[in-house]
Parts: structure tokens; sequence; C-alpha cells
């Protein structure tokens, strides 16, 4: 598990991400926070690489147009945090994937 955005202490030292940020009109922002089910990291010809897993009870599926219409925004949200933490600490590790399980 890997939280975002989330200032918890009583998690015994496990670090957040940073929150994502989203600038609005007249200096407003949103922080967005959330939790990752899993980060898996992989080795393929000396290249780190990282993907996302999200546990759902029932069979999920990513449905493309419920993200454009900004009704399904949870994993590319996952995958926004990742990629937003791997540039603040400047890792070369580059995102393969997300999947639900």
């Amino acid at each position: 598990e890997q939280k975002f955005g989330v200032m918890d202490l009583s998690d015994q030292g496990q670090q957040s991400f940073a929150p994502l940020i989203y600038p609005l009109d007249h200096g407003h922002k949103v922080y967005l926070r959330g939790r990752i089910d899993r980060v898996d990291s992989v080795e393929l010809n000396q290249e780190p690489y990282l993907m996302v897993v999200d546990y759902k009870s029932g069979n999920q599926q990513f449905n493309l147009v419920e993200a454009y219409d900004g009704l399904a925004l949870q994993m590319l949200s996952y995958l926004n945090s990742l990629s937003h933490q791997l540039k603040l600490k400047q890792q070369s590790a580059k995102i393969a994937g997300a999947l639900y399980l």
C-alpha cells in the first residue's frame, strides 16, 4: 500500500507521496490524496519499471470513455501520483502500466 497526499502519523513511519495539486482560478487549488493498493517494480533489460495494482472485489475494467468524461479517474490519479513522485525524486524508473486485480 502506498499513500499520496496523506498526513497520517499512525502508520509507523511509512512516508506518503506528495499530494497531486491542481490549480484553479483565483489562486485556489485542489489537493488530491489517495491510497494505491500496490506498486510493483520490475527490471527489464536493466531498466526499472513500476506498475500500479488496484484490488477490486468484483470484475472491474478500465473504461476510457468514462475516464475521458471524468467519471472514472481513480486509476489515472494513481498513475499520475506515481509519475509525479518519480519526477520529484528524479528517479529513472518508467511507468509500465496499471491493472485491476
